[in-house]
């Protein structure tokens, strides 16, 4: 079986107060983590759709981080660099919810 890579997800719900420009100096800091924290294979980050607004109970800021393999979870949730992310956007946002999808490159195709 190929190695697999770790999808972690997380959506928030950002505060009526938060500005665009806030959004985008935290976009910045996220993007900035990719080479730093090892095994971090890149991170998307962007807003919820209008077409599936009704379904995305209230969430409506995404992240999309890719790690080599679910090993570097913990060195990527305990790196300095990831808890100043956190701490940047604590003011920003609600709590938020997450999930960990371990993919294998064409699991379901075969």
């Amino acid at each position: 079986m190929p190695p697999s890579q770790l999808y972690h997800v997380v959506l928030y719900k950002l505060l009526p107060t938060c500005t665009p420009e806030q959004v985008a100096t935290f976009a910045t800091m996220c993007e900035a983590m990719v080479g730093v924290i090892p095994g971090l294979i890149s991170l998307d980050i962007g807003y919820g759709i209008e077409a599936t607004k009704h379904m995305a109970q209230g969430y409506d800021l995404g992240i999309v981080a890719v790690l080599q393999s679910v090993e570097y979870l913990n060195v990527y949730q305990e790196h300095p660099a990831h808890k100043s992310v956190l701490e940047a956007l604590t003011p920003l946002r609600t709590p938020g919810t997450a999930a960990n999808f371990d993919f294998y490159p064409g699991l379901i195709r075969k």
